[in-house]
């Protein structure tokens, strides 16, 4: 797989090719080229990549030293999108040789209880509708990975959007969509919605269980 110069990666994205940052999520958020996807490495590349790409498309892969080959593959094999090549050197490249790049912060579960209980913003739940009717947390609106990009024109981006998920990487994934968007007060909570719910400062709503059928009988 070709690799490509910073001033190549640029034109082609000026062009309108999309970059795909495949390092962990973590790392991404504290900095990544302007305007790219969030989909790491990972057992759930191919359902990312399914949710957002399309055999139309075509991406520039940024990946961590020695796994540029692996990426491009594993992107390849999604059947979903062509492959021009990434960026040789990555991230730390393209940020020596001056590109635009972007961050988006992330919280801990210990720091969103203390903006929970004091800050004005929309929290967002990322997690399937099954799931967030289950249980979800207080004053949360559902906007499941599979249908972020068609509800993002009927939101505001100049509000507050905290975002959650079953785990970091799918709220820091939804978070890459925001900003790519345009919605520039994005926080991701870098806690999977597991750990969130152990916090006991923060208010978990689960769906009341149906009442028993009067007329049901044991007998």
């Amino acid at each position: 797989m070709k690799p490509l110069s910073t001033s190549e990666a640029a034109s082609l994205i000026d062009e309108g090719t999309i970059v795909i940052d495949t390092r962990p999520s973590a790392i991404f958020m504290s900095g990544f080229v302007l305007g790219s996807l969030s989909i790491p490495l990972s057992d759930r590349l191919s359902t990312y990549a399914e949710l957002t790409l399309d055999p139309e498309y075509t991406v520039i892969i940024i990946a961590e030293s020695g796994q540029e080959e692996q990426a491009c593959r594993s992107f390849i094999k999604t059947g979903v999108v062509s492959v021009a090549g990434y960026i040789d050197g990555g991230y730390e490249a393209w940020l020596a040789a001056g590109g635009m790049v972007d961050v988006i912060i992330d919280i801990d579960a210990e720091e969103f209880a203390i903006d929970y209980k004091f800050d004005e913003f929309y929290l967002i739940d990322t997690r399937s509708d099954e799931q967030y009717e289950a249980e979800h947390v207080e004053y949360a609106e559902s906007i499941p990975l599979s249908d972020i990009e068609e509800n993002t024109s009927a939101l505001n981006t100049s509000d507050n959007y905290y975002i959650y998920g079953a785990t970091t990487e799918d709220a820091a994934f939804a978070a890459s969509l925001f900003r790519r968007a345009d919605f520039q007060k994005i926080r991701v909570i870098s806690a999977g919605y597991d750990e969130l719910k152990e916090n006991s400062e923060i208010t978990i709503i689960k769906k009341k269980k149906a009442k028993p059928d009067s007329n049901f009988s044991d007998n």
